[in-house]
């Protein structure tokens, strides 16, 4: 019972432990059967990427709020005034104060943030402190939406670094008046965006040099009037980035900015809101430069003055200015006294309403475009528009309507360089005033105004004043019956001869004060129709050539009861001239200034078309006409005798010839001077002023003006070798040194001029001083170079180095002193004999320098050299040539050549080519017996022989020899190099392998030698045997180098692995030969999957492959890397291909069913059915039958 119950207990034990062993076994299974699913994954078969579920990453935590060190807490600092400041209070939520020494500092009242607001400091009661200001300090945490710092008169620098300016909205006079002001330091993070305003800012900060601007945001400012106005000496800020295209007013921007050189910053500025530019750049004394072509000006109406005063302004080019809407150009350029250049090409100034002083005083103006084609119809005023233009020489202004002109003061006054004035089509039929309109325009000599329509012209006064060119002015058609003031209307005119104002109206004259005064040419002057009704008038002063006179009735002593008054100082003919008309008679009384040798010449009355001459003998003073009429008129002719004298440069009279005045005289034959041609008569004796022998009106003294003659000097260089000389222009009595010599000749030297083409004779010297060589005009004088030959020595000297210095020829034979032959330019010279040195003959001779070579019997002819040169004669030493001869009676075999040698000359006797059965050779011998050895072979020999053309024989030495002798099998050769040799010399093989083949095997005299040992020498092999004393024999074996196959059965199942091998040859690494092969298998593949080794290059590594495919027939391709051993390691040698081909079969058919229809559940070789199920039933079959044999065991033998 116990032992059953024992029994039972271990049948109880024993298929609790088969249980737990089969179910360890199945998780083994498993586990392998999981392993190679992953093998599987390995080979191709694992889950996609996107079948992978990736973790999501934990969202990142927030930082922990930092923790304040215990004790320490965050308080704003708080600022408070001091003591001792001056004035404190507050500004919105800022406190403010002035310390005791001037600055005023700005912080937030709770010591954290605050709005400053108003400016107490300026405005308010504490406004008397503002002069004690000499700095600002804003702290931080201020904010402002403005910066009210202006008026600070002593305040040298504003510190506003800490100033929160994020939200200004103006800047308008920020700094207005702060006259000391020398810095201002910004916010860095300052936002102008939101400003509008700029007028006034820095406004008469007349110490500013330089300002920080160049970030601010000013796209939204519209008002930028006066922002830099009196800024005298700011010239260093860049706004050139401003973006201005909101900024309709510019006016005064620059006004006054006398530092500003260069405004080309502003070239990019987008205007196109501009409307205002009155006086921008006023006063810009220094400024050079504007580059403000590409300006938009669509919109500007108003640029009065916008240049005005720019006095370092030179040209200035707007031609691209849009100007349609632009009403005042008032003194736009005035005052630019320097501006040479304008160009207003384009302008359209339809709407221009004011023009006055838009050139005024631009004193060098001499290029002006595009003014010929304004548009004038709308202007009123062309007051002082050209005033002061000294330099402009032509206007062409005939396209200007004028008709809205209502004044003309000093249009073109001082245009003094005014040679042309078009204004012939002009109609100013609303101009009243013309003062000064042409005067001092000095150079006009035309000015064709006699179709203008003057019919509210009122005040002439010094219209055509000083126009001293003037010849002829036709005003006889201008309406003058409303002008007042005639004072000085024709003053100075100079020129003027006749003058026809026989139609004026002066009823309404108040004044005619020197109208004619100072018009000394003036002869005729009809002034018929002149009402005269003032009592004083003197408006002939100084017209000493007024000789005819026409009046009419209107003058009478009536009206003028000083008549004399008119005449009165004029210097004229007339003393006392009166007229009367009453009741058809007309009395005029005539009487010359006698005085001044006048004479009354004719007096003629014209009267109902008739002209009544006077019987002047009969009525020397005075004549009355009856039946006169208020037309008629009468003329005066005056005249006296002058007298001209011609005089000689000298001041000795060559004729005096007697005219009337207002007659030409006649010059003389023009006189002779020597050296001198005439030019004309001048009225200076001293000075060259042209005398106007024309309308002689008093006495005058001329005298004969010459011209000195001009004569040059032409140098000959008279056989000269280089150098050039131009000719020389002399003036007749005008001294002067002759040019330096420039030429040169080889061989001589200058020694002066001859003016004689013989040139043996020196006249002149070197840069001598001469005067008067010629005295005709345009004469040629030549001068040609004496030359003097040099002087100078040839010198031979045998022991003169040759040309190559470093290789003389010393010879103590040669006598030491040289032979030194004095000659000079153009001698020849023999060079004397000279003994020459052992082994060489006188090849010839060398000059100096000179490469030539003279033969050595040729004299030297026309030497040339330096003044005390030497010229060394250098002897020219050819060494002799000869040959050596080798003999070798007795050789088997040889030949060799004769060996040409040059004395002096070191060189190496040609290699022995000679051989002789059984022997070596030894050395050559001069000797014919060749017994002994005086040369070796290839030894270094100089100097054999001098003579020149010698032979010298050397003979064969021969000695008894070693045999050397190779063999080589298949594959290859093996040569000695030489087969007989010296006992105890080396001996040389060279073994050449075939291509394909390797060496095998090296043996010397039965005796192996490691063919490592070789030398190499490129793909030949070299075998080097030391101090041979018997006959060798040298054998050679060669081999193949193997190739590169695949190793594979020709057929396979579909049910098997298909494997196979790639092999290629390797060589042992430790018996490697210079050219030795390997293959390496690199990659494989066949019509299916492909496959490689992953690079190995290891020859343990089994290159083979595995797989298995369908029934067919297959081709598989192996790639070899082909390397060779070359230089002591591997080189790549490129790839070679082989293949093989084979078939894959289907397997015969299962014996489970005779057609195999049977067999559908039995996995097949290749198939994918999962074994895992099988594998378990298996192990627990296992199991259950170990089972029962542990328990029959036990019931057997317990």
């Amino acid at each position: 019972m116990n032992i059953k119950r024992k029994f039972l207990g271990k049948k109880v034990f024993v298929i609790v432990f088969s249980l737990c062993l089969t179910v360890a076994l199945i998780c083994a299974m498993n586990i392998f059967v999981a392993l190679a699913n992953e093998d599987a994954s390995a080979s191709g078969d694992a889950p996609l990427a996107e079948e992978i579920v990736q973790e999501e990453l934990p969202e990142e935590a927030e930082a922990p709020e930092e923790e304040l060190a215990e004790g320490f807490s965050y308080e704003p600092m708080l600022f408070a005034a001091a003591p001792d400041d001056i004035a404190s209070g507050v500004s919105g939520t800022c406190s403010w104060s002035i310390s005791s020494g001037g600055v005023l500092s700005i912080w937030p009242t709770d010591g954290n943030s605050g709005v400053m607001v108003e400016a107490p400091w300026i405005e308010g009661e504490y406004s008397q402190y503002a002069d004690s200001i000499t700095s600002v300090v804003v702290e931080p945490g201020v904010k402002a939406t403005r910066l009210p710092f202006y008026s600070l008169k002593n305040c040298t620098t504003i510190d506003l670094t800490n100033l929160d300016a994020s939200e200004l909205v103006t800047l308008g006079g920020a700094f207005r008046n702060d006259n000391n002001l020398t810095q201002i330091k910004f916010p860095s993070n300052i936002n102008t965006s939101g400003v509008t305003s700029l007028a006034d800012t820095f406004a008469y900060c007349n110490k500013l040099e330089s300002l920080d601007i160049s970030g601010w945001d000013v796209s939204n400012v519209t008002d930028m009037g006066g922002a830099f106005t009196g800024c005298s000496v700011l010239t260093n800020f860049d706004i050139s980035k401003w973006d201005v295209s909101s900024v309709t007013n510019m006016a005064y921007m620059f006004y006054g900015c006398e530092g500003l050189t260069d405004m080309s910053q502003l070239s990019g500025w987008n205007t196109a809101s501009l409307k205002t530019t009155v006086s921008m750049f006023y006063n810009c004394l220094n400024l050079k430069k504007t580059s403000m072509e590409k300006w938009d000006m669509a919109d500007v109406t108003d640029m009065s003055q916008m240049f005005m005063r720019c006095k370092s302004l030179e040209s200035i080019d707007l031609s691209g200015w849009d100007t349609s809407s632009c009403t005042n150009l008032m003194n736009l350029f005035s005052g630019c006294e320097k501006l040479k250049e304008a160009n207003l090409t384009g302008w359209d100034t339809s709407k221009v309403t004011k023009m006055n002083g838009m050139f005024g005083q631009c004193g060098m103006l001499n290029k002006l475009s595009g003014v010929e084609d304004f548009d004038t119809s709308s202007n009123t005023s062309l007051q002082n528009i050209f005033n002061q233009c000294k330099s402009l020489t032509s206007l062409d202004l005939t396209g200007w309507d004028v008709s809205k002109v209502t004044t003309m003061y000093s249009a073109f006054n001082d245009c003094s360089g005014l040679t042309k004035l078009d204004v012939s089509t002009w109609n100013p039929e609303k101009t009243s005033n013309m003062t000064q309109t042409f005067s001092e325009c000095r150079s006009l000599e035309e000015l064709d105004v006699s179709k203008w329509n003057t019919p509210v012209l009122s005040n002439m006064a010094s219209t055509f004043s000083s126009c001293t060119s003037l010849k002829e002015l036709d005003l006889n058609d201008w309406d003058t019956s409303r002008v007042s003031n005639f004072s000085q209307t024709f003053l100075n005119c100079s020129s003027l001869v006749e003058l026809d104002l026989s139609n004026w109206d002066t009823s309404n004259m108040s004044t005619m004060n020197t109208m004619f005064s100072g018009c000394t040419s003036l002869e005729k002057l009809d002034i018929s129709g002149f009402t005269v009704n003032h009592n004083r008038m003197s408006m002939f002063n100084n017209d000493g050539s007024l000789r005819v006179y026409e009046i009419g009735t209107q003058w009478s002593e009536a009206a003028t009861s000083d008549m004399g008054m008119i005449f009165m100082g004029s210097n004229g003919p007339i003393n006392r001239f009166n007229s009367s008309y009453d009741d058809g008679e007309m009395t005029v009384s005539y009487m010359p200034n006698e005085n001044d040798g006048w004479f009354v010449k004719a007096v003629t009355f014209h009267n109902n078309g008739t002209d009544i001459p006077v019987d002047l003998e009969a009525y020397p003073e005075t004549y009355t006409l009856s039946g006169a009429n208020d037309d008629t008129t009468v003329t005066i002719e005056f005249s006296k005798r002058l007298n001209v004298v011609f005089n000689d440069y000298d001041d000795t009279e060559i004729e005096t010839q007697e005219v009337f005045i207002g007659e030409d005289a006649v010059p003389p034959t023009d006189p002779e001077r020597t050296g001198y041609t005439f030019n004309f008569w001048s009225d200076s004796i001293t000075e060259a002023l042209e005398a106007v022998l024309t309308n002689i009106t008093a006495d005058k003294e001329v005298w004969a003006n010459y011209t000195p003659n001009n004569y040059i000097v032409r140098y000959n260089g008279n056989g000269k070798t280089s150098g050039e000389m131009t000719d020389q222009l002399f003036t007749y009595d005008v001294a002067q040194k002759l040019y330096k010599n420039a030429f040169e000749k080889e061989g001589y030297k200058f020694a002066g001029w001859d003016n004689d083409i013989s040139a043996d004779e020196v006249v002149y010297q070197n840069e001598q001083e001469v005067i008067n060589l010629a005295s005709e005009n345009d004469a040629v004088v030549d001068l040609y170079a004496v030359w003097e030959p040099n002087k100078f020595s040839v010198v031979v000297d045998p022991n003169y180095p040759q040309p190559n210095p470093d290789d003389p020829i010393p010879d103590p034979d040669l006598p030491d002193d040289p032979i030194i032959i004095p000659v000079e330019t153009g001698d020849g010279v023999d060079i004397p004999p000279i003994t020459p040195p052992p082994g060489y003959e006188p090849e010839g001779y060398r000059k100096g320098d000179d490469p030539t070579v003279i033969p050595p019997d040729q004299p030297l002819v026309d030497l040339i050299g330096d003044e005390g040169e030497i010229i060394p004669i250098i002897i020219i030493w050819k060494a002799n040539n000869y040959i050596v001869r080798f003999n070798a009676e007795d050789a088997t075999s040889g030949e060799m050549e004769d060996q040409p040698f040059t004395y002096d000359v070191a060189q190496n006797l040609y290699k022995n080519e000679f051989e002789k059965t059984d022997c070596f050779f030894v050395g050559w011998d001069t000797d014919e017996a060749a017994e002994t050895v005086v040369y070796t072979d290839e030894q270094n020999v100089i100097n054999l022989t001098s003579e020149n053309g010698g032979v010298v024989d050397l003979y064969a030495v021969w000695g008894k020899g070693i045999i050397v002798t190779a063999k080589a099998g298949e594959g290859g050769t093996a040569t000695p190099e030489r087969n007989v040799i010296k006992s105890g010399d080396d001996a040389q093989v060279v073994i050449d392998p075939a291509n394909g083949y390797r060496i095998k095997e090296v043996k010397v005299n039965s005796a192996a030698i490691d063919p490592r040992t070789l030398e190499v020498d490129s793909d030949k092999f070299v075998l080097t045997l030391e101090d041979v004393v018997t006959d060798t024999l040298v054998e050679v074996t060669f081999e193949q180098f193997p190739d590169c196959w695949i190793e594979m059965k020709d057929e396979f199942l579909t049910t098997e692995d298909i494997t196979f091998k790639a092999i290629g040859y390797w060589p042992d690494e430790a018996k490697l030969l210079e050219g030795d092969i390997k293959y390496v298998p690199s990659e494989w593949h066949h019509d299916e999957p492909s496959g490689n080794w992953g690079g190995k290059d290891d020859a343990a590594f089994d290159y083979s492959g595995k797989f298995r495919q369908p029934a067919g027939e297959y081709t598989i391709k192996v790639n070899f890397d082909k390397f060779v051993y070359a230089e002591g390691g591997w080189k790549a040698d490129g790839t070679v291909e082989r293949t093989h081909d084979y078939i894959v079969k289907e397997p015969p058919v299962s014996a489970g069913t005779p057609d195999g229809s049977g067999d559908s559940d039995v996995p097949q070789t290749g198939d994918d059915t999962d074994i895992g199920f099988l594998v378990n039933l298996m192990t627990l079959s296992l199991v259950a039958a170990a089972a029962v044999c542990i328990i029959r065991y036990k019931e057997r033998y317990e």
